[in-house]
């Protein structure tokens, strides 16, 4: 099984992925997979530039795991999540992650256009992590059964 959760910074994925990967028994992807598909810096943005079509390519020769990204992915026969957040919730979480005014406005943007959108959406607003990747397991399984 191949399951990609995507979203915006902020929005929980690090900790969803890591516990749904636990309960499926299955590997967790997370960022220092996709810092090996880095091609540059954008200064400007104060981002990493990763090849998404390369990194896609690689998680296809991959058998059952859980990736973690904001990058868009084309992985046949994954099954995808997008976690969403409440803007105003969003905020407060970068703001305490100590990110800047630019840097939260690029994202509440793209959490208000659903540019890391795709797949099942699931609210992470005022929701405990394990809550979240419980959904998910269950989604999982009744589509499974």
């Amino acid at each position: 099984m191949k399951v990609i959760i995507t979203g915006v910074p902020g929005t929980g994925k690090t900790d969803v992925a890591r516990i749904v990967a636990e309960r499926l028994k299955l590997k967790y992807v997370g960022k220092e997979f996709f810092e090996s598909f880095e091609t540059g810096y954008d200064e400007g943005r104060k981002t990493r530039i990763v090849d998404n079509v390369a990194a896609s390519k690689e998680l296809e020769t991959m058998d059952g795991f859980v990736a973690e990204t904001h990058l868009p992915m084309e992985v046949e026969g994954a099954v995808r999540f997008t976690l969403r957040c409440e803007p105003s919730e969003l905020k407060l979480r970068l703001r305490r992650r100590g990110w800047d005014d630019n840097k939260i406005g690029e994202n509440l943007q793209a959490e208000i256009f659903n540019e890391c959108g795709g797949g099942t959406e699931i609210s992470t607003t005022n929701r405990d992590p394990i809550e979240v990747a419980e959904e998910i397991v269950r989604t999982i399984k009744d589509d499974i059964s």
